[in-house]
């Protein structure tokens, strides 16, 4: 039996977007005859980063150019071609943005449908295979499109969709309009929508009650790259990886250590990884305070591969993050597969892999003050103590997020699914 696997990404395989599902496209590989990857929004521009099994095939959607005129021209495409299920999405707010946006998505995701047919029909025969799932990396537009595409072959070829979901495209309290345009119809057409954490499928139960049956948890994993290295010295060695954005609230890091310093608990390195819109304030806040600049090193953005080589290479005491919304960070995921312990505030699905045996939930409402405390806490542990919370670490992450079984496990799931 022949397996095709159509999968939809933002940008992956281009530029640095999407790390995380260079763990998983392999055991997709292994368990279909063909995958074609879809990134949605590359264009000619952006250039293939990572490498691929050669039975993968990839296609960019985006546009070129995304001006205003081309914006107008989608949205006008978006109205043209509305149904009136679209437009009781449309007037289900009375905003204004709103209907713009569900009007410029639908022309979006139509046009984007279009060029997806095109390059299908140049790359593979569809009528060869004798099954097919589309798979939406995002519970966003991009399931919006897998569930048109998968329409215009579903008499050709058995066809199942899923899309994964993770965090901003879970819980719309953080969107502008706190909702997601056309979600009831996706789930009306969609076969599963698989959550990347047990707190996302339970928001999402909760939200969408009627599709309840929809919503199954897979959590994502890590490869395993060994141990981190031993430590070197006495010096204590904490980082952070993530954006440099306000949701992540990467500057309570270097208020709360500047706090020690001022104690005179200063025998510490905060490596910073990551950039942002807020990573040139947090380097001035930084640069203002001459006692804690010689404690942080800026690593910026560097490639998820750079990051794994890091911990390879670099012994890290603790690892941070103090974001005030999550799915299930897989940057947590990476530090304990190492062995290094985490500290992380209870948001989203962080508590499913962060508890106070493997380093510390924080409080979701977190301060400087508090952060401070925590982080002297862990600091003036001895070091058999220590060692404790790393093997724990990795214990946990061995158990629950090791990517070979759990994509493993995702992978067959999906290609047997017509068994």
């Amino acid at each position: 039996m022949r397996k095709l696997c159509i999968m939809i990404t933002h940008k992956f395989p281009y530029n640095q977007d999407e790390s995380f599902i260079e763990n998983e496209i392999t055991y997709l590989a292994n368990a279909f005859d063909t995958i074609v990857i879809l990134a949605a929004y590359a264009t000619e521009k952006d250039v293939q980063t990572r490498s691929l099994p050669s039975n993968v095939v990839v296609h960019r959607l985006g546009y070129s150019s995304l001006g205003i005129w081309r914006k107008v021209g989608l949205s006008f495409k978006g109205m043209l071609n509305a149904d009136k299920l679209i437009w009781n999405e449309v007037h289900k707010k009375p905003e204004i943005g709103w209907k713009a946006n569900c009007l410029y998505m639908y022309g979006t995701v139509l046009a984007l449908v279009a060029r997806a047919t095109s390059q299908l029909h140049k790359s593979i025969d569809i009528s060869s295979f004798d099954n097919c799932v589309v798979y939406s990396y995002w519970f966003l537009e991009h399931a919006f499109i897998a569930n048109r595409l998968a329409a215009q072959y579903k008499n050709q070829i058995l066809m199942y969709i899923v899309s994964r979901a993770h965090r901003y495209d879970v819980y719309a309290n953080r969107r502008k309009y706190r909702a997601f345009p056309f979600r009831d119809l996706v789930l009306s057409h969609i076969d599963a929508v698989i959550p990347c954490s047990q707190d996302g499928t339970n928001h999402l139960t909760q939200t969408h009650p009627l599709y309840a049956d929809k919503f199954h948890t897979a959590y994502l994993g890590t490869t395993d790259y060994g141990i981190n290295i031993q430590k070197e010295s006495d010096k204590f060695i904490l980082v952070s990886c993530s954006n440099i954005v306000e949701v992540k609230r990467v500057h309570l890091i270097a208020e709360a250590l500047l706090l020690l310093v001022n104690q005179g608990f200063d025998n510490f390195l905060w490596i910073c990884i990551g950039d942002g819109t807020l990573l040139s304030r947090l380097m001035a806040q930084v640069s203002e305070n001459l006692s804690l600049n010689a404690h942080i090193e800026f690593m910026g953005r560097i490639s998820n591969s750079q990051v794994l080589d890091f911990y390879k290479q670099k012994h890290v005491d603790l690892f941070v993050n103090v974001s005030e919304s999550e799915g299930l960070p897989v940057s947590i995921m990476e530090a304990q597969s190492f062995g290094i312990p985490c500290y992380a505030t209870d948001v989203g699905g962080t508590s499913e892999i962060v508890n106070n045996t493997v380093g510390r939930l924080l409080p979701e409402n977190l301060d400087a003050i508090q952060l401070a405390e925590y982080l002297k806490e862990f600091m003036s542990l001895n070091v058999e103590v220590q060692e404790e919370y790393r093997h724990r670490a990795r214990m946990n992450w061995l158990e629950r997020f090791d990517a070979q079984k759990n994509f493993q496990d995702w992978a067959i799931q999906l290609a047997d699914y017509f068994k």
